[in-house]
């Protein structure tokens, strides 16, 4: 299955994104990422298949969890 990652800036916003995922019915794990896989240096992210990635990016803006960019 092709997954997609959310870069997130903090484990705890990362949790939020988890948890957020959870209630929507969308399986989510969350990652640690080094500096170089995102353009802002985030060092989280929250992993989900590829095609619920912009449902999940869709749902963080609306409940205001900032995040920087989804990894292909």
């Amino acid at each position: 299955m092709k997954e997609s990652t959310i870069a997130i800036s903090s484990v705890n916003y990362a949790i939020r994104a988890r948890e957020i995922a959870s209630q929507a019915g969308i399986a989510a794990r969350i990652v640690r990422l080094s500096r170089e896989q995102t353009q802002k240096g985030c060092g989280y992210g929250v992993t989900v298949s590829f095609d619920k990635a912009r449902a999940l990016a869709s749902l963080l803006r609306k409940e205001g969890v900032p995040f920087s960019e989804r990894i292909l």
